[in-house]
């Protein structure tokens, strides 16, 4: 009986330690299913984070993404779309999560969970070289071009409360908006700071300056009150740990500057 009872107690504890060491565990069956393959959201139009080269995705969140696939034992299928229709896109479970720099804000926390910041952000306005950048950053009576749906808009919308002057352009594709600022159709374009110094580097007659007063930065996204968020801020403290998140700055921040 003694023998008994002691295998009973080992058995429990063996439970209890995988339980703690798979954030998974704690799902029913159901959720264990659905896990085997993820669906992750994206716009492949934001380099260096989101691109496609020779017909694959690239770039520092798709790295990210398989490895918190591989962090957390889930088979990763990537979902192109328009940066504005990923959350209507999350909410109608035709996703499962995002990664697409996507910055944390109020108003979207009231509609998703986010997890943790996975890369601290600063947004830079693009206009052409032979514009006055300071005057265009004050943005009175200026035409700005953003993403439709960023953060960047958001930020927009709050300055036109302050400036009536600015008028917004929101269009879903970076490249066109970069094209409606070389012909001239906006005065510029807010952009992550990053992604504008890439604009640049193929653009020789662009420039940029850096917008001082917006703090941001990117985190993955699942629906609200999701099981998983916990389970994927338990893999994004991992990879800071172990250096894997400062490694795909340097690969895709660092290095693509040089």
């Amino acid at each position: 009986m003694k023998k008994k009872l002691i295998i009973l107690v080992l058995g429990l504890l063996s439970i209890t330690l995988i339980m703690c060491l798979n954030p998974f565990a704690e799902h029913d069956n159901v959720d264990r299913d659905i896990k085997k393959t993820l669906v992750m959201g994206v716009s492949l139009d934001y380099p260096p984070f989101e691109f496609m080269h020779l017909g694959k995705p690239q770039g520092f969140d798709i790295d990210l993404a398989y490895m918190l696939a591989n962090e957390l034992d889930f088979k990763l299928e990537i979902k192109d779309m328009d940066f504005g229709s990923l959350i209507p896109a999350l909410n109608s479970k035709q996703i499962d999560f995002i990664i697409s720099a996507m910055s944390p804000s109020p108003e979207r926390a009231k509609n998703v969970d986010f997890t943790k910041l996975y890369y601290q952000a600063k947004i830079e306005i693009l206009t052409l070289d032979s514009k006055d950048i300071e005057a265009i950053s004050r943005f009175e009576n200026k035409k700005i071009g953003v993403q439709m749906g960023s953060t960047m808009e958001a930020y927009l919308k709050k300055k036109q409360a302050e400036i009536p002057s600015l008028e917004i352009l929101s269009i879903a594709r970076v490249p066109a908006l970069i094209e409606e600022l070389k012909i001239g159709r906006i005065d510029g374009v807010l952009l992550d700071a990053e992604i504008a110094r890439k604009i640049i580097s193929r653009n020789p007659n662009l420039k940029s300056g850096v917008i001082e007063d917006f703090i941001g930065g990117n985190a993955v996204v699942l629906p609200l009150k999701s099981e998983l968020t916990e389970a994927f801020n338990y893999a994004l403290d991992n990879l800071e740990k172990e250096g894997k998140l400062r490694s795909l700055e340097q690969k895709w921040i660092v290095e693509s500057k040089e």
